[in-house]
């Protein structure tokens, strides 16, 4: 019971009380009629105070009420009110973040109507934005030993590739796979490109010679001859990796193998997919080999203002970064090299190296592969026991890698047929 029932109530027992006493005493000193007229008058104060009882707590009943409305106006305003605010600060992170990238567009609000009415630069104070890039790209993916690049058609994925190539040229052996490759695309020697002219089958030879080489890498560091990484790094560099999968589907445990355990034997891998789904990078069902990825590089290319940027993910520190993307990276006669390659003391321009351009082979003419192909055989031939292994594997010292299965040997016949030698 509240204290404003007990207000109201209060009184009316008190009443009731001193109308008890009163017929006492006149039961005790007066007659009947004076018992009746107390009664009476008694009956009359009775009901007067049940009827005001009756009203003054109806009445309570509905200023309680009332009461209870007020209150639940007051919390839903002070919810409105924190939903503006919310909105408001969503509205003013979105325009920070679209301020760092360039490019403003609207943002749309749950409800316009609790959308202050205030100009954007009153309501916004002074901003001091952070700079939206890191440091150099080229610098921080240097010791990386496992890069994914990842992007869609024009975003830049093969001229960040290219960068990378011409920088692991300095530190490692560089082999680019590139089933598409032109000449001079890549600048590495032409029997370091791998897959030319769709050429699978070579890419089929060359990643099994890269697993027998894995194994005969661990063979030295079992014998205690090098250690861990102590092997000349081989980087691996390959574009449109999604397609290997689909066209070499029976390689998928020399490329899980090289991808897990190339890492200490000196094996880098620097792979190029449209996107990072297992499908796409032939591991499907084994979305944990994804880990063995350092960093995952995504080029951006900005349709509406142009800009470019590469977003890094970094697998072991949890991270995301942004990085303005290296620039182009022309090859064509003429290569522009990257801008933090130029010398301290050059001109503002960029540093041109002149390429020549390869002599177009005569008809003919064999090919460096098909002249290591001959010389291999020719070497083996003069020995004192021949056997086709022997002479893959003296290809492979000349720079034209095969494994020694039934492919490669074929391959050697065909070269030997071609030419007319003999091999009966």
């Amino acid at each position: 019971m509240t204290d404003k029932q007990l207000r109201t109530i209060a009184p009316a027992a008190a009443i009731v009380a001193i109308f008890a006493m009163l017929i006492f005493a006149a039961r005790q000193y007066a007659g009947t009629i004076a018992i009746v007229s107390l009664s009476i008058v008694g009956a009359v104060v009775i009901i007067a105070t049940i009827t005001i009882g009756t009203v003054a707590y109806f009445r309570l009943r509905l200023l309680h009420g009332r009461y209870a409305d007020e209150t639940d106006e007051l919390n839903f305003k002070r919810q409105e009110r924190k939903l503006k605010i919310d909105l408001w600060t969503a509205l003013t992170e979105s325009t920070i973040r679209q301020a760092e990238s360039g490019y403003l567009h609207p943002v749309n609000l749950l409800d316009a109507s609790l959308t202050p009415r205030k100009n954007v630069k009153e309501f916004l104070p002074p901003l001091a934005l952070p700079e939206p890039y890191q440091n150099n790209l080229l610098d921080s993916l240097e010791r990386v030993d496992r890069i994914l690049v990842v992007g869609g058609m024009g975003a830049g994925k093969t001229t960040l590739l290219m960068h990378l190539v011409e920088q692991r040229n300095q530190r490692s052996k560089v082999v680019v796979i590139d089933t598409h490759s032109a000449p001079n695309k890549w600048l590495v020697p032409g029997n370091r490109v791998i897959g030319a002219a769709r050429d699978y089958s070579q890419v089929e030879s060359f990643l099994e010679y890269l697993s027998e080489e894995m194994n005969n890498r661990y063979q030295d560091i079992a014998a205690g001859k090098v250690a861990e990484r102590g092997h000349e790094i081989l980087t691996i560099i390959a574009d449109e990796w999604t397609l290997l999968p689909q066209k070499l589907p029976h390689l998928k445990p020399h490329i899980d193998s090289i991808l897990t355990e190339g890492r200490k034997a000196g094996i880098d891998m620097i792979l190029c997919a449209h996107d990072s789904t297992v499908e796409s990078l032939g591991i499907k069902g084994k979305a944990g080999l994804k880990k063995a990825f350092s960093a995952f590089c995504y080029p951006v290319l900005n349709g509406k203002t142009g800009e470019r940027y590469i977003d890094v993910a970094w697998e072991h520190r949890g991270a995301k970064e942004r990085y303005e993307h290296p620039g182009k990276f022309i090859v064509n006669g003429t290569t522009i090299l990257p801008t933090p390659m130029l010398p301290a003391n050059s001109e503002s321009s960029p540093l041109v190296v002149e390429v020549e351009p390869e002599p177009e082979p005569e008809s003919d003419a064999p090919s460096e592969d098909q002249m290591n192909i001959l010389t291999a055989f020719k070497f083996v031939q003069s020995s004192d026991r021949f056997s086709w292994r022997k002479v893959c594997k003296k290809c492979t010292e000349l720079g034209t890698p095969l494994n020694g299965n039934g492919r490669s040997i074929k391959r050697v016949k065909s070269t030997l047929d071609e030419f007319g030698i003999d091999y009966e």
